[in-house]
C-alpha cells in the first residue's frame, strides 16, 4: 500500500474521531444511537468529497461540518421559532444547497422559465379573449341586435326596420347602427384608400367613447342638410396628418366632396386596432329602404334588463313589422346576442383553449422531468440528510427544507419567465396574421397575468418537489445508512419512483404528440378538399372607383 492513501485514511479517521468527540457535547440534540450513525455519515461525506474534488473537497467538507457544529454548540435563548424566522432559515439553507449544484440549478431554472413564460403569454391571450371585459364603458350591457332570416342565421338590418326598432324597443337605453364603406382620401401626395363607416350620431356615446381631440358627432350632424363632418382614428391622424392639431376644424378632401375634421379618437384604443379609420354620420330619412339589409346594429341594455328579455321583446317587435309588411318582411324575426359572443367567435375560443392546454401539458412534462432529476439528487444527498437527521432534524424539518429548495427554483424560474412571456407576446403580435385576434382583445402582462404566474410557480414547485422531498425525508437514520453506507446508489423504492415518473412523462408526451399529429392530419385533409372549381392560374383583384 502506498503511503499517500494510508496517510489520507489516517487523517480521515482522526477527523471522524474529533467529530464524534464534538457530538458528545450534544447529548440532548441527538436521538439514541445518533452519535455512531452521524459519525458513519460524516465519514461517507468525507469519501464523497475526496472523490469529487480531492483534498480541496475534503477541506471544504470539514469546514462545512465545523460550521454546523459551531452553530449547534453556540448558546441560544429558548425562544419559540417564528414562522418567518423558520422560512428565512429554510431559504438560506436552500440557496446554499442550490449554489453547490450549479449545473442542476441552471437546467431546472431555464426549463421552468421557458415553460412558465410560455404559459404566462398564452394565458394573457386567453384572458383577453374570454375573461376580460371588452374595452368599452359598461361592456357587459352591450349587445348586437340582428335580424333573423326565415331560413335561420343572423342577418344585417334594413334601415327602415332600424328606425322602427328605435321607436318601439324599450329594453335598450339606445340603439346605434354602422354601415361599412370605402373612403378615398385625397389629402396628401397621392390618393389613399381607407376603410370607413357611416355611423348613427349616437354610436360613440353608446359605446362610451369620447374624442381625444375635438368632438364626436352631435345630433345636428345627422340632419340631411348638415355639412359633411368626419371623425378619424388617431392612427390616421398620426400617419396622414402628422398629428398636426391645427388640422382640426379644417376640411379634408375625399373623392367627391370635402368634409370637416371635427374629432380624433383616442390613441392606443380599440379604434386604433380596429378596421375603420374614417367615420361619417349615417343619415336615414323617411324614405329608408326595408328590402335591403346592410346595417350592423348595437344596443345598450336598460338597467335591470336581461339579454333574454330584450330578445323576447325584439322577436315581438319583428313579428309586428312582419305583419305590417308581409310582402317584404314575411317570417323575418330578430335576435339579441351579447357583444362578447360576436367579438370572440366560438372557433376562436376553442383554439385559445387548445393552445392553453398544449402549453400547460408541456409544462407538466417538464415538471415531471424535474421531479425525476430531484429524485436522483435526493438519492445522492442521503449522507447529508443522514447527518442532519442524526443531529436532531426530524422528518418534517428535512421534508420542509427540500421542498423549499424546489419552491425557490420555481420562483426563480417564474421571475425569469415573466421576461420570456413578454418576449413571446411581442413575437405573437409581430408574426400573428392580421385579424387572428379581434381588436377588442388586448393581451398584456398585467396584474392578472402576474398573479397567474405566481400561482404557476407555487403549483410547479409543489409538483416537482413533493416526491423528491418525501423520498429524501422518509428514511430515518438507520434506514438511510443501511441503504447508502459508503455508496449513493438508489434503493428499490427510489427505482420504483423513477420508473413511475418516467412512465408518467412518456404518457403525457404521447398525449401531446398524438394531439399535434391529429391537428396536422386535419389541416392536411382540409388543404386537399376540392373548392368545386379550378383555381389554378386564376387571379383576383378589387378596383375602387
Amino acid at each position: 500500500m502506498s503511503p499517500a492513501p494510508a496517510a489520507r485514511r489516517s487523517v480521515r479517521r482522526l477527523a471522524t474521531r474529533l467529530y464524534t468527540a464534538a457530538l458528545r457535547l450534544l447529548p440532548d440534540a441527538l436521538p439514541p444511537g445518533g452519535r455512531g450513525a452521524a459519525a458513519e455519515a460524516f465519514d461517507a461525506l468525507q469519501d464523497e468529497a475526496w472523490q469529487a474534488r480531492g483534498a480541496r473537497g475534503l477541506a471544504g467538507c470539514w469546514l462545512a461540518e465545523t460550521g454546523s457544529l459551531a452553530r449547534l454548540l453556540a448558546p441560544r435563548p429558548h425562544l419559540p421559532r417564528r414562522p418567518m424566522t423558520m422560512l428565512t432559515h429554510d431559504l438560506r439553507d436552500a440557496y446554499r444547497a442550490l449554489r453547490r449544484s450549479p449545473g442542476f440549478t441552471l437546467v431546472v431554472v431555464v426549463t421552468l422559465a421557458l415553460g412558465i413564460g410560455m404559459n404566462t403569454a398564452i394565458f394573457s391571450v386567453v384572458d383577453a379573449l374570454l375573461f376580460k371585459s371588452l374595452p368599452y364603458a359598461d361592456a357587459e350591457r352591450l349587445v348586437l341586435v340582428a335580424e333573423r332570416h326565415p331560413l335561420g342565421g343572423r342577418n344585417t338590418v334594413a334601415p327602415a326596420n332600424f328606425l322602427d326598432w328605435q321607436a318601439c324597443a324599450t329594453s335598450f337605453t339606445g340603439l346605434a347602427a354602422r354601415q361599412s364603406r370605402t373612403e378615398t382620401l385625397l389629402d396628401g401626395d397621392e390618393p389613399r384608400t381607407l376603410r370607413g363607416a357611416l355611423v348613427s350620431v349616437n354610436y360613440f356615446a353608446l359605446l362610451g367613447v369620447d374624442a381625444a381631440l375635438g368632438r364626436v358627432f352631435a345630433d345636428a350632424d345627422g340632419r340631411p342638410d348638415a355639412p359633411c363632418a368626419v371623425v378619424i382614428s388617431h392612427r390616421l391622424f398620426a400617419q396622414q396628418l402628422g398629428a398636426d392639431t391645427a388640422r382640426l376644424g379644417r376640411d379634408l378632401a375625399f373623392a367627391g366632396e370635402r368634409c370637416t375634421l371635427v374629432g380624433v379618437l383616442p390613441a392606443d384604443s380599440v379604434f386604433d386596432r380596429g378596421a375603420y379609420d374614417v367615420y361619417r354620420p349615417l343619415v336615414l330619412g323617411p324614405g329608408a329602404t326595408r328590402s335591403s339589409h346592410f346595417l350592423t346594429v348595437f344596443g345598450r341594455l336598460a338597467p335591470g334588463t336581461t339579454v333574454a328579455r330584450a330578445d323576447a321583446e325584439m322577436v315581438a317587435v319583428a313579428a309586428a313589422i312582419s305583419g305590417e309588411h308581409p310582402e317584404i318582411e314575411l317570417d323575418w324575426s330578430a335576435t339579441v346576442v351579447p357583444l362578447r359572443d360576436v367579438v370572440v367567435r366560438a372557433d376562436t375560443a376553442r383554439l385559445a383553449w387548445v393552445l392553453m392546454g398544449a402549453v400547460a401539458l408541456v409544462l407538466l412534462i417538464a415538471t415531471v422531468n424535474i421531479a425525476g432529476l430531484g429524485l436522483s439528487r435526493a438519492v445522492a444527498r442521503r449522507p447529508e440528510v443522514s447527518v442532519r437527521v442524526a443531529l436532531g432534524a426530524g422528518r418534517w424539518r428535512v421534508f420542509r427544507g427540500l421542498l423549499v429548495e424546489s419552491l425557490l427554483l420555481s420562483a426563480t424560474g417564474a421571475a425569469i419567465g415573466v421576461g420570456v412571456g413578454r418576449i413571446a407576446l411581442r413575437a405573437f403580435s409581430a408574426y400573428m396574421p392580421a385579424g387572428t385576434l379581434p381588436a377588442e382583445a388586448i393581451a398584456t402582462l398585467d396584474g392578472r397575468a402576474l398573479a397567474f404566474t405566481a400561482l404557476l410557480a407555487v403549483v410547479t414547485g409543489l409538483l416537482a418537489g413533493t416526491v423528491p422531498a418525501w423520498h429524501g425525508a422518509r428514511d430515518h437514520v438507520s434506514g438511510a445508512l443501511r441503504s447508502t453506507g459508503r455508496s449513493v446508489s438508489g434503493s428499490r423504492a427510489s427505482a420504483r419512483l423513477h420508473g413511475g415518473l418516467l412512465v408518467t412523462e412518456i404518457a403525457l408526451a404521447m398525449i401531446l404528440v398524438t394531439g399535434a399529429a391529429l391537428l396536422v392530419a386535419s389541416f392536411v385533409r382540409l388543404t386537399r378538399v376540392s373548392p368545386g372549381f379550378d383555381a389554378s392560374d386564376v387571379l383576383t383583384l378589387r378596383l375602387s372607383l
